[in-house]
């Protein structure tokens, strides 16, 4: 029996055994609430789980969605007849206050959401927006920062969301209410005259501007549109109307949330104000599409476990429903599976999923089939302006995962129930990220590793090709190869690879060209070494000798005879164009997907940055300004030649204290180039080729990951730690970023499947590690494979 079928029987429960029962209990039974097919508004959806609204921040500064939200939203519209219920979209610019959420007020907007819209639809699926207004809940600072501003920061009342904040909103005028009512109707339709929805949401919820008319802890207006119940109630009312008329009653809905603290909200008793409201609604509009309602127990972006008996919504259901009408609600309520079967079973309506849809872009499918699910990553929930699939879209589909079914021939009997491979933890590392012009399926990268496998010309020897083919061999994996000499003159090691003459750059191709095959991506490390060359070879080479040289004449050994000549000014510069040169060689003539310069282990740009070895007098040494400004230029002129999201960085720190040097370092690099690619860490327990296992806590590359994100922007780092399974886990589940492996790597070609599937690690042999020159696969491409052993 293929595969295929077997999973189609374990999900329908189908599969009977030799009493002719089911072996597993068919999930319609309890699931049959979820998936049953309704009529909603202008709907024929199939089954009852929404997507909630969810603010994401995928958005640029003109409140324009980034061309990444298509796929978000088309991700999650992936199982025909599901609901879609955007992100908050602001009805004007005058309603915002906050940045990086979308707007529908302009052309520019509607245009990218029609596309938005065409990819849903594609999927037979079905999608509304949510129209929003902020008031008091805005950033006053915001509103004066947006493009035709400074508005007003406004409110029902002149009542702050913190009773302390001196800065008080500006309530409304009557004229004003009427413009915002106008703005809504002109919202509505743009988004479904001209975006293409099937339907908007009013945002009553959540402490936004019509939840604070309706509730008294935000509104003590003495006019029409405060005081009583009935007063409170008109805003949000004539709203509605507005949008009715604009679009029609079954394209129209409204959310609320009358138990909710978020943002100061909250009054005594919600009851007489949201039934009156429910009521006039219901009178007004009876074929409204449907009522969206916040549960008690969703209190701000929390769950309480504590929610009085007596606070529910039960209250608006019986007014919404109590004549028969086939009215619908959503509920959303922090809802898992057992929580969305049990609220639907006992009160009807539909479900809304929020974090569970983030993670999980096939969730109707996974309830249906009871298929466990993702977890989501909390850091990656908001990423202003973001435009990468991080924590947005790449959550894997149930589909693309590893699923382990074992089938007994003998008798057509699937023996054993569905088993996902994947775990929480392995999945941190397993997940896919962008990073610079790259989409990786994980987060395990080959470190730098010198092997000696090339000749005397510095032509990488054909194996070359093999081993690195290998270690591609899992789609969407990131290469980073072993240092590479930018020029004969930056040299001093045998057998090394270089990147400036036409035969190394070809041989370069053919490697390239075979991790690109395997789907993978693959960066070459430039590299000059300086005072950590060996005199004798440097003499050896063709068409040398050439200088022994550095930061400054200091030897590596202090009771080394033979000194470094200090770089002269010119020289330096010439380095400049030899580094620039070299990136070009590897991108636009061999095929890398981007360079990494090597900043680390002692090499000449470490030599540059470390007190240790530059005693230089003039703006290349002394102050923490000068040491940097050499690695800086490096970078610059590296960017100039190829672009940042095709750059890269590595450090290594080891003089007293490297905080000052380190930090002034990255902040210049990242005010200079915010689009680099990523930086390489190599962490202090790495000493040499060797392991510490006493580092100082103090010891550690926090203040350097910490700079390099603190702004909220996605840039990447990689660390390198010596690790093993459990320890890149335990990073990347702490600190985020990738994880390079090196040694387990040489001796596994397919780590990352390995890890993935928790398959034991082959052993490597130290003695083959370094072989100058071999063409032979003796310890560089004959380890076994896991699916060969």
């Amino acid at each position: 029996m293929p595969a295929k079928e077997i999973v189609w029987f374990i999900h329908r429960g189908d599969v009977q055994g030799e009493d002719g029962k089911p072996m597993w209990r068919d999930r319609g039974e309890e699931e049959g609430f979820l998936i049953q097919e309704r009529q909603v508004g202008n709907m024929h959806l199939k089954h009852r789980v929404v997507l909630a609204p969810l603010t994401r921040f995928r958005v640029n500064e003109a409140h324009v969605p980034n061309p990444i939200v298509k796929e978000h939203y088309a991700q999650r519209s992936s199982e025909p007849g599901t609901l879609i219920i955007t992100e908050a979209a602001l009805i004007s610019h005058q309603a915002g206050g906050y940045a990086y959420v979308p707007g529908i007020w302009n052309d520019e907007q509607v245009a990218k959401w029609k596309e938005v819209t065409d990819a849903v639809h594609a999927n037979g699926s079905y999608i509304y927006l949510q129209l929003w207004a902020i008031g008091r809940t805005g950033v006053p600072g915001q509103l004066g920062y947006e493009p035709d501003f400074p508005y007003d920061y406004v409110s029902a009342s002149n009542i702050s969301m913190d009773p302390d904040e001196p800065q008080k909103p500006r309530p409304l005028t009557k004229d004003e209410i009427k413009e915002y009512s106008q703005w809504f109707a002109t919202a509505a339709t743009n988004a479904v005259e001209r975006a293409g929805f099937d339907g908007v949401e009013i945002h009553g919820a959540n402490g936004y501007l019509l939840d604070q008319f309706f509730q008294d802890v935000s509104n003590d207006r003495t006019d029409e549109y405060g005081g009583s119940v009935e007063n409170r109630a008109r805003f949000p009312l004539e709203v509605v109307d507005a949008v009715v008329k604009a679009v029609g009653p079954e394209r129209t809905a409204i959310r609320l949330s009358p138990w909710n603290f978020f943002q100061g909200m909250r009054m005594k008793d919600p009851r007489p104000t949201f039934r009156y409201f429910v009521e006039e609604l219901k009178k007004a509009h009876p074929s409204f599409s449907y009522l969206h309602l916040v549960e008690p127990r969703v209190d701000a972006v929390e769950i309480r476990d504590d929610v009085p008996k007596d606070e529910n919504n039960d209250f608006i259901r019986e007014v919404w429903t109590q004549e028969g009408n086939a009215r619908w609600f959503i509920s959303a309520g922090g809802h898992d599976r057992e929580l969305a079967i049990r609220t639907v079973e006992e009160k009807g309506g539909l479900a809304a999923f929020g974090r569970a849809f983030i993670a999980n872009p096939d969730l109707p499918y996974r309830l249906k089939c009871d298929i466990p699910l993702n977890k989501g990553d909390r850091t990656t929930y908001y990423l202003p302006g973001g435009t990468g699939p991080e924590g947005y879209t790449d959550y894997p589909f149930a589909h693309t995962q590893d699923l382990l079914l074992l089938y007994d021939a003998r008798n057509g009997i699937v023996t054993s129930q569905l088993l996902l491979i994947l775990n929480e933890k392995k999945d941190q590392v397993l997940r896919g990220s962008s990073v610079g012009n790259m989409h990786l399926q994980h987060r395990v990268v080959l470190a730098p590793l010198t092997r000696n496998r090339a000749d005397e010309a510095h032509v990488p020897s054909p194996i070359v090709k093999e081993y690195y083919a290998q270690r591609a061999s899992v789609p969407g994996t990131l290469l980073v190869t072993e240092a590479t000499l930018i020029s004969h003159e930056a040299g001093g090691y045998a057998h090394v690879p270089g990147i400036w003459s036409d035969e190394q750059v070809a041989s370069w191709k053919e490697i390239t060209d075979a991790v690109h095959a395997n789907g993978s991506y693959i960066y070459l490390q430039l590299w000059a070494l300086g005072r950590t060359a060996v005199p004798g070879t440097q003499g050896y080479e063709p068409n040398f000798p050439y200088d022994h040289v550095s930061a400054s004449n200091i030897s590596m050994d202090p009771d080394d005879p033979k000194k470094p000549r200090p770089l002269t000014k010119d020289e330096i510069k010439e380095y400049l164009q030899w580094y620039a040169t070299a990136a070009t060689n590897a991108v636009e003539r061999a095929g890398f997907d981007g360079v990494e310069i090597h900043g680390a282990n002692g090499y000449l740009l470490n030599q540059f940055l470390q007190d240790v070895s530059n005693d230089r007098s003039d703006e290349y040494g002394g102050s923490v300004e000068n040491r940097v400004r050499f690695p800086l230029e490096v970078v610059d002129a590296v960017v100039k030649a190829v672009g940042p999201e095709r750059a890269a960085f590595r450090i290594r720190m080891r003089m007293k204290d490297p905080r000052p040097t380190y930090r002034y370092f990255v902040e210049e690099l990242k005010k200079a180039h915010p689009r680099l690619s990523y930086l390489h860490l190599v962490e202090p327990r790495v000493d040499a080729i060797e392991n510490r296992e006493n580092v100082p806590m103090e010891e550690s590359n926090d203040f350097l990951r910490e700079v390099w994100t603190q702004d909220g922007n996605a840039r990447w780092f990689i660390s390198a730690g010596g690790y093993d399974r459990d320890s890149a886990i335990r990073m990347v589940e702490q600190r985020g970023g990738l994880a390079a492996f090196g040694r387990s790597f040489l001796a596994n070609p397919d780590l990352p499947h390995r890890l993935k599937h928790d398959l034991p690690l082959n052993k490597g042999n130290r003695n083959t590690y370094y072989l100058p020159g071999s063409d032979s696969p003796e310890g560089y491409t004959d380890y076994p494979f896991a699916s060969k052993q």
